[in-house]
């Protein structure tokens, strides 16, 4: 089984977003939606444009877990939002990442979008890229801006340090390779 990466450069990740754009603008900002909050593809793909109406903080229960998680979407990805609500006149009740079939009424699958993120990273050279990078990366970013590991754990909501190190493995090989 392939384990799925991190992508530790931030060049590589914008290439990725450009990359997903030429898709979809709606798997670009579902990219740049995980790599900015660390939410699960589950808990992504459940957020419907009611959650953000305005405001830069939005609290959602969690799937996996059900614990509450507030979060604080940065200004530029609410004006993607915006734009993004604005363009393809999503009303509250719609899913902000529509399934292309059921138009805005259901969102699209688990499948459907680590399908298209895999094939997108593979098609501009990036290997074992899935949508559970997206939590990778932001927990390498987490990690990289604080330099507490307690602190990715608690965000991501681990009940184990040693989950937490799995997502960092990508980012301290590449910190060590060169020592």
């Amino acid at each position: 089984m392939k384990t799925t990466k991190a992508i530790t450069d931030p060049l590589k990740a914008a290439k990725m977003t450009i990359a997903l754009k030429r898709v979809h603008l709606r798997f670009a900002l579902l990219w740049e939606m995980g790599c900015h909050t660390g939410l699960r593809i589950s808990d992504l793909l459940t957020l419907k444009t009611s959650h953000f109406s305005g405001t830069d903080s939005v609290a959602i229960t969690e799937k996996k877990t059900g614990n509450v998680r507030n979060l604080t979407i940065s200004p530029e990805i609410m004006l993607d939002i915006m734009f993004f609500k604005k363009i393809y006149g999503l009303k509250p009740d719609d899913y902000l990442f529509f399934s292309r079939h059921q138009k805005k009424h259901k969102p699209m699958s688990r499948q459907w979008a680590h399908r298209v993120i895999a094939r997108t990273a593979s098609y501009i050279g990036l290997q074992n890229v899935s949508s559970h990078s997206m939590r990778k990366i932001y927990a390498c970013d987490k990690f990289v801006s604080t330099g507490s590991i307690n602190d990715v754990k608690r965000e991501l909501g681990h009940k184990h340090l040693s989950t937490t190190l799995i997502y960092l493995k990508d980012l301290l090989q590449e910190s060590y390779a060169g020592v």
